[in-house]
C-alpha cells in the first residue's frame, strides 16, 4: 500500500511539472548555452532543427511593438543558416551556434 501512495504521488508531480507544453526536443534553444556540443547535437542543428509550423504565432517584443515588428516564418525558407528557438524567443545562426568561439554582444533591442 505504501508503495502505491508513493507511485501515486510520483506521477502527480510529474504531471504537475510537465503541465507546460512540451517544447520540441529538436529546438536550438536547447543547445545554445551549452559550452561543449557532441556530434549528435552538431547533427541534429545542421540536419534537423526544429521549424514552427506556417500558423506560429511568432512574439512581439515591446521594443518593436510600435512598428508591429515580429519574426517571419519566410525567412526560415529564404536563410538556410537562420533557426528559431520557441525556448529563446529568438532566432539563431545555426552555423554561429555550433562554431563560433565566443558568443555575440548587444543586443536588437
Amino acid at each position: 500500500m505504501a508503495f502505491q501512495a508513493a507511485s501515486e504521488e510520483v506521477e502527480h508531480q510529474l504531471l504537475q511539472s510537465t503541465s507546460k507544453p512540451i517544447t520540441n526536443i529538436n529546438d536550438i534553444g536547447n543547445i545554445v548555452d551549452k559550452s561543449f556540443l557532441n556530434d549528435t547535437d552538431t547533427k541534429l542543428v545542421l540536419t534537423n532543427p526544429w521549424v514552427p509550423d506556417t500558423k506560429y504565432n511568432f512574439p512581439i517584443f515591446e521594443c518593436n511593438k510600435k512598428r508591429g515588428l515580429k519574426f517571419q516564418h519566410k525567412w526560415l525558407h529564404e536563410f538556410k543558416w537562420l533557426c528559431y528557438s520557441e525556448i529563446k524567443s529568438g532566432a539563431f545562426c545555426k552555423h554561429c551556434v555550433l562554431f563560433a568561439k565566443s558568443g555575440g554582444v548587444g543586443s536588437q533591442c
